[in-house]
């Protein structure tokens, strides 16, 4: 996720993941710990709750922001 993040992971993967978009309602709550990936809804559980889109947008976005904002994957 560190390096989808960063524009360094293969496309393939990047295109996977969708960067949220606030709404308008959402304008003035939008703010730097918002989260940056929108987790895909499933009404049932399934093995997409496992796959890299869902698993990976929810633990990204659980990362506290200054982690997700480290320089480089060494200090991630």
């Amino acid at each position: 996720m560190y390096k989808c993040s960063n524009d360094e992971s293969p496309a393939y993967l990047t295109e996977l993941l969708t960067k949220h978009i606030p709404n308008r309602q959402g304008l003035q709550s939008w703010g730097s710990n918002m989260a940056p990936y929108d987790v895909p809804f499933n009404k049932r559980k399934t093995f997409s709750d496992r796959s890299f889109r869902t698993a990976g947008s929810r633990l990204w976005n659980s990362l506290p922001q200054d982690l997700r904002q480290s320089n480089s994957l060494e200090f991630f």
